[in-house]
């Protein structure tokens, strides 16, 4: 699976007009600021055990992954937020999460590609 589906972010510049490229490059300026803070988030909810944190951090970072596109991640996202409301702070999930910090990666330099390529 590819970091991001570019045809999201197509269909958002198309959908958005005249003003859609120069939006969606706000867009990806704001996720890539805001997504390293969510996983800290995770990251430190984790080691305190503290689920609902976890849960909103993962929430948030599903959402905004899937308006970039980055339905990988997005699928991560799900099943950390799923492991965090049902209190799952365990092994498997801080495996999850270094995935998922793995993936951000490469969304983050897929994002840079798009953004390059403009």
């Amino acid at each position: 699976m590819e970091a991001i589906n570019s045809a999201v972010l197509d269909a958002l510049v198309d959908m958005l007009g005249d003003e859609g490229q120069e939006t969606v490059l706000e867009l990806i300026g704001l996720y890539k600021e805001d997504s390293p803070a969510q996983m800290r988030t995770m990251r430190t909810a984790l080691a305190d055990l503290d689920a609902e944190a976890f849960r909103r951090a993962a929430h948030s970072l599903k959402s905004s992954s899937a308006s970039v596109g980055a339905e990988g991640l997005q699928a991560l996202c799900q099943q950390l937020e799923e492991n965090g409301q049902q209190g799952d702070l365990g092994p498997e999930t801080d495996a999850l999460l270094t995935q998922a910090e793995t993936v951000l990666a490469e969304v983050e330099s897929a994002l840079n590609t798009f953004v390059a390529q403009g």
